[in-house]
């Protein structure tokens, strides 16, 4: 019987921009690596307390990847939508 893969999950780094832009451009947002690299840093520089971004819960490798990168679960979170 084959042996299941391993993955490990680590930390995001500056060298995962380009990886992650083409993984954000698959999901429909069209992103550049420089941009994604760029993001903590701006919001950092413009007093930003806080990064938030939202996922549905079944894509696992999303949230595996956002948590190695520092992020951390919210499960509280409500919203309603408006009517156009």
């Amino acid at each position: 019987m084959a042996q299941p893969a391993t993955q490990t999950i680590r930390l995001a780094r500056l060298s995962d921009a380009e990886p992650i832009a083409g993984l954000l451009d698959e999901l429909g947002y069209p992103t550049s690596g420089d941009q994604v690299a760029g993001v903590e840093s701006a919001a950092r520089e413009a007093d930003c307390f806080r990064l938030e971004v939202t996922t549905h819960p079944e894509r696992t490798v999303a949230l595996a990847f956002y948590e190695a990168a520092g992020f951390t679960r919210r499960p509280h979170r409500l919203i309603k939508k408006l009517a156009p």
